[in-house]
């Protein structure tokens, strides 16, 4: 702070630039969020894999994903009733590993899938601007 001035003024008026810029701040969020909403849907989102569009400057690219928990988190129910594809299919953490899930046998599925939960992921949204060509090449 300037010795010169009025500390009280100064910091009253640092403290209202502070509060109008975190309110511009979340208003351009907000405008951000809804760009990335019509975004989504032009391109389109699949529900596991990468969709992309492309634009003469832009390649737009969306994720779609989804969560497999497990609604019984107990490690000893799960190595009883999986026996020894449990370290094939699920993390410690009780996670899904996809790819084992996927390998699993029909029964080792079956027995995962009565008590997974499945919610898909927030969409991600990458937007790259590509290089400019010049002209005449």
């Amino acid at each position: 702070m300037n010795s010169r001035t009025n500390p009280a003024a100064e910091l009253e008026e640092l403290a209202s630039r502070w509060q109008e810029t975190k309110e511009r701040l979340a208003k351009l969020r907000a405008y951000q969020l809804d760009l990335e909403e019509r975004m989504t849907a032009l391109v389109g989102v699949k529900e596991e894999g990468t969709t992309s569009a492309k634009t003469r400057n832009f390649r737009v690219t969306t994720t779609g994903g989804l969560n497999r928990v497990l609604e019984y988190q107990e490690a000893d129910y799960w190595r009883r009733e999986l026996g020894e594809a449990f370290d094939e299919v699920l993390t410690s953490k009780l996670s899904i590993k996809l790819s084992g899930f996927r390998n699993a046998d029909q029964a080792v599925q079956d027995k995962l899938m009565e008590h997974m939960v499945i919610k898909p992921k927030k969409v991600a949204l990458k937007v790259e601007q590509l290089e400019e060509v010049p002209h005449g090449l």
